[in-house]
């Protein structure tokens, strides 16, 4: 039995393939919730990883397709070498439940470059706020 149950759109029906069901999510960032640098502003990390937020929006949204009510907050640590590379990130908070979610936004994080600074590694904590919706 080749069934088309959970399909989405005309596939499987004579139509013309598989349509994608469209999503919105809404990735919000608060302020940073932990930061030791003394050589590192506070500000332009906020604005580089304000930047990548589309790269974490698109990892709520792939995981929001496979549950529309997906919701909460991750809050990700991470480690700036002083030459502009995060060298370490970890969940710390995950209130989402989905540990792929989590691990995706971990990844997107590791993958910023900050400017180098002549100082030591920076360490910092930093929240984000996932909903549905636009």
């Amino acid at each position: 039995d080749m069934g088309t149950r959970g399909v989405v759109g005309n596939a499987g029906r004579g139509g013309r393939g598989k349509t994608e069901a469209r999503v919105v999510a809404r990735v919000t960032s608060a302020a940073l919730e932990d930061f030791d640098s003394d050589s590192r502003d506070q500000q332009q990390i906020v604005k580089r990883i304000r930047r990548r937020l589309g790269g974490i929006k698109h990892c709520y949204e792939k995981r929001l397709k496979r549950n529309p009510q997906l919701q909460g907050k991750i809050v990700i640590r991470f480690v700036i070498h002083p030459g502009g590379r995060v060298i370490e990130v970890e969940v710390v908070e995950n209130s989402t439940g989905d540990s792929e979610l989590a691990a995706c936004i971990a990844a997107r994080v590791k993958a910023i470059r900050f400017p180098p600074t002549d100082g030591g590694e920076t360490s910092v904590t930093y929240p984000f706020i996932l909903a549905p919706g636009g």
